[in-house]
């Protein structure tokens, strides 16, 4: 019973303590503009074009030959 006690002494303030943040989070996102079910961003999605694939092309010859020179010497 008296372990009971301490740990209900214990997560009492804590339990406050987290709803007091959650208060504070909630007001800080509402005065920053945060609305659910709304875009936050002004970016375009990117879309792959043939650059990204000639560089990933150049990536992937270039592991291979650091992958293959040691076993070459």
């Amino acid at each position: 019973m008296r372990r009971i006690k301490a740990a209900v002494s214990l997560l009492v303030p804590v339990f406050a303590l987290a709803l007091r943040h959650a208060e504070h989070m909630g007001t800080a996102m509402e005065s920053r503009g945060y609305e659910s079910g709304i875009v936050r961003t002004h970016w375009h999605q990117s879309h792959p074009g043939a650059a990204d694939v000639c560089a990933c092309i150049g990536v992937v010859i270039w592991i291979a030959g650091l992958i293959a020179i040691p076993q070459l010497l």
